[in-house]
């Protein structure tokens, strides 16, 4: 029973330390001493087997789910972000031409600007971001 609690309290633990780190790593190692807790309370198996489940449940966790995972998280946060950012200012690091595309610095990368408006946007104007599409941002001169 003592170790049940044991792989009971390190997969908590790990669990937590994923929440702090955003890896998608640590997750699969919590969930594999979840596993492995139950397999405890449920029979009776020497610490070499423990180990052994813990490692194999963990890696197999990793290797199928982890990319499956961070593809879903990522789409679904950049879903959320880009939908936020309407309406938001931004100031034009280089002049854009009307309808043209340019590159723009915009929460600490760099994304494809589409200019919405019929005369060009001079460096330094400061524009209004109108809509979003995929990893575009379309922007027209703010008011």
């Amino acid at each position: 029973m003592e170790q049940f609690w044991i792989w009971l309290i390190l997969g908590l633990a790990l669990i937590g330390a994923e929440l702090l780190s955003g890896a998608f790593v640590i997750l699969f190692f919590g969930v594999g001493a979840l596993i492995t807790a139950v397999t405890v309370i449920v029979t009776i198996i020497p610490l070499a087997l423990q180990i052994l489940i813990f490692g194999v449940s963990s890696l197999a966790l990793l290797m199928i789910f982890r990319k499956r995972f961070i593809k879903t998280v990522s789409e679904e946060e950049k879903k959320r972000s880009l939908s936020a950012d309407v309406d938001t200012q931004l100031i034009l690091s280089e002049s854009l031409a009307p309808g043209a595309e340019a590159m723009v610095a915009y929460q600490g990368t760099h994304w494809t600007a589409v200019n919405l408006e019929n005369e060009e946007l001079k460096q330094g104007t400061r524009v209004r971001i109108e809509r979003t599409e995929g990893i575009k941002i379309f922007v027209r001169r703010a008011h």
